[in-house]
Parts: C-alpha cells; sequence; structure tokens
C-alpha cells in the first residue's frame, strides 16, 4: 500500500514508534474509510491498527487492523503498545480524549499526515475531478437562469437540488450567493435579497462526492454595470489568469500569492483584496497547500488547490475561482 510506505518513512524521519490519529479526515485518509468522527488510527511503522466501536465491526479495511473497543480505550492501547510509555498524538486532541488514553507521555505531532495528503494519489484525483465536473454543470444551469428577482436563496437552492439529483453525496460547504451590496463581504450568508438592474453577483459553490471536495466562485453580471464594477471584474479575472501562468512544479506557493495581489495592489485596491489567493482541497475543503504570502515550501506535482483572488468594495465584490491539479508539466484546470 502506498500510503503505508510512505507513512513508515515519515514515522521513522520523525522517529516515533506510534503515533495516534483523531482527525476525522486524516482516519479517512488512511483507511479508505468514512467513521464520521468515531474512530481513531493508532500507526506503527509497519502497522495501522482502528480503534472504533461496535457500530462499525463489519467494516472491511484491505490495509488496517479493526480494534473494537468494547470497555475502555485506554485498555486497548495498553494491550497494543506494550511497554511503549511515549505516544505521539496530534495537536487537535482534545482534553477528554487525553483524560481516555491512559498514562501516557504525549508529543503533539502537527501536520504529519497532511504533509501526506498534500499529494494525491490518482483515485483522489478521480473523485476530485468527479465532484468538480458536477459543480461546473451546476454553474452552467444557473448561467441560464440568472435574472432580475431572483433570491440569493432561491439561486442556492437550484443549485442544490440540481447536483442533489446528480448525485452528490453532500454540499462541500454552505453555498455563498452574495448579490449588490452583500457581495462586500467575502463570506456573506444567503439572504432573501432580490437581484436587480446593475447587480453583481458572486457565487460559491461546491459538493462532495466520495468524501472528496470541490470549490468554484464566478461572479456575474445583471444588465448593465458600472465602470468602477467592470474595473474590478476585470482586475480580478486577470489577476487569476496571471497567476495561473506560473503554476508548475518548483514554483515557490507564496510566489503564486504574490503574482496575483500584485495586479490588484497597482491600480489601488491592495486593502480590498482580503485574503489568501487560494488553498489545497481534497477529503477536506481547506486543506494544505495554503496559498498565501506566509506559505512555505514549493508547487508539487499532485497537488490540488484552488486560486480565488477578490476584491471587495463597500457596495459590491468580485471573487473568481477555480480549482486546479498541478501536472509535471504545468497544471490542469478543474473548473472552468
Amino acid at each position: 500500500m502506498q500510503i503505508q510506505k510512505k507513512l513508515s518513512r515519515q514515522l521513522a524521519k520523525k522517529n516515533l514508534k506510534a503515533f495516534l490519529v483523531t482527525s476525522p479526515a486524516n482516519v479517512h485518509y488512511l483507511t479508505g474509510h468514512d467513521f464520521g468522527g468515531d474512530a481513531f488510527c493508532l500507526l506503527f511503522q509497519n502497522k495501522i491498527y482502528v480503534l472504533t466501536d461496535r457500530r462499525y465491526e463489519n467494516v472491511k479495511l484491505s490495509a488496517c487492523e479493526l480494534v473494537i473497543v468494547r470497555k475502555k480505550l485506554a485498555l486497548e492501547l495498553k494491550n497494543i503498545l506494550g511497554k511503549i510509555k511515549k505516544l505521539a498524538v496530534e495537536d487537535s486532541f482534545t482534553l477528554r480524549q487525553v483524560k481516555k488514553l491512559g498514562n501516557y507521555k504525549l508529543i503533539a505531532k502537527v501536520g504529519l499526515i497532511e504533509e501526506l495528503r498534500m499529494l494525491k494519489s490518482t483515485d483522489e484525483i478521480k473523485e476530485i475531478t468527479k465532484a468538480c465536473q458536477l459543480t461546473k454543470e451546476a454553474f452552467r444551469m444557473i448561467e441560464k437562469k440568472l435574472k432580475g428577482g431572483m433570491t440569493e436563496r432561491q439561486i442556492a437552492w437550484e443549485m442544490e437540488k440540481f447536483v442533489r439529483e446528480r448525485g452528490a453525496d453532500a454540499l462541500a460547504f454552505t453555498p455563498i450567493v452574495a448579490s449588490g451590496e452583500n457581495g462586500a463581504k467575502a463570506h456573506a450568508v444567503l439572504t432573501d435579497r432580490k437581484l436587480k438592474e446593475g447587480d453583481l453577483v458572486t457565487i460559491d459553490f461546491g459538493v462532495k462526492v466520495a468524501g472528496y471536495h470541490s470549490d468554484m466562485t464566478r461572479t456575474y453580471q445583471i444588465g448593465k454595470i458600472s465602470k468602477k464594477q467592470a474595473e474590478i471584474l476585470s482586475l480580478v479575472k486577470r489577476a487569476q489568469k496571471e497567476a495561473l501562468k506560473i503554476i508548475k512544479p518548483g514554483i515557490e506557493l507564496s510566489k503564486i500569492d504574490q503574482v496575483a495581489r500584485k495586479v490588484i495592489e497597482q491600480p489601488g485596491y491592495a486593502k480590498f483584496f482580503s485574503h489568501a489567493t487560494g488553498h489545497g482541497m481534497g477529503l477536506e475543503i481547506h486543506e494544505e497547500p495554503r496559498i498565501s504570502l506566509k506559505s512555505r515550501g514549493k508547487v508539487q506535482a499532485g497537488m490540488v488547490f484552488t486560486i480565488e483572488p477578490g476584491i471587495y468594495l463597500p457596495d459590491c465584490g468580485v471573487r473568481w475561482e477555480d480549482t486546479v491539479l498541478v501536472r509535471k508539466k504545468g497544471y490542469k484546470k478543474l473548473t472552468s
């Protein structure tokens, strides 16, 4: 199993004998099964144990050993760990969880599994591509229906209904439909505001397929818009285009953000671009790598992330987002 080989190298590199994983997304990644937050993974360099309850005793796992916790977690851990007294845990471990472990010296480890998850396997790319394809279809559908008088909630429902009927397991997140002055908020909430002539409306939407997410944003104009609105719409599109041009293995992640930000800053809109240029995506809607000025590391083939510059003025806003897969040479846009 490819994951096991990578994991063995990681644990050896960190000199860890045992590592307890509790993040639902990380457990899903390691096991291939969604336990809904009701399972832990205990990792060794040559084996993965999955500790869960009786509801999952019939789950078939090809590369992990299933352990049903019938009494106390501490007893099961003691049976497996034996004389090992030093246990690495994810930094998200809660105090309640710590109390269930028993007497171990705990070492918090950050990002060990997340680092593996940054590079997607062929199977993962397949599921993300399916999710992105369904999202594109939803946008094509809503583009034909957009008109004055529709409410933000109505637009969101039309898109949700469309993807649910076509096999989406869930939405990736609560949709954003931000029209007029609501577009000034990068993460606006749905309202009953009706679209009207001269509006910009930003739609941020994604779905979940087999545990994997999609993410896409478009800003549309309703009728004739002002010169200022047209300017920021054009700028955001150009910022994304320039950022996409440089994506290839070996490029600094922070450089992508710099290129997009420069396009927006030059005409004087620096303070109106209030978030990072992109984020990784997979089993979680926001995961590594981050595409920001503070990002460390370089672009690698197999990464999947978004490019989503934006401008948010007091009375309107624009965002334009696509998901890309990094290849050995350049990238492939999964949304368009």
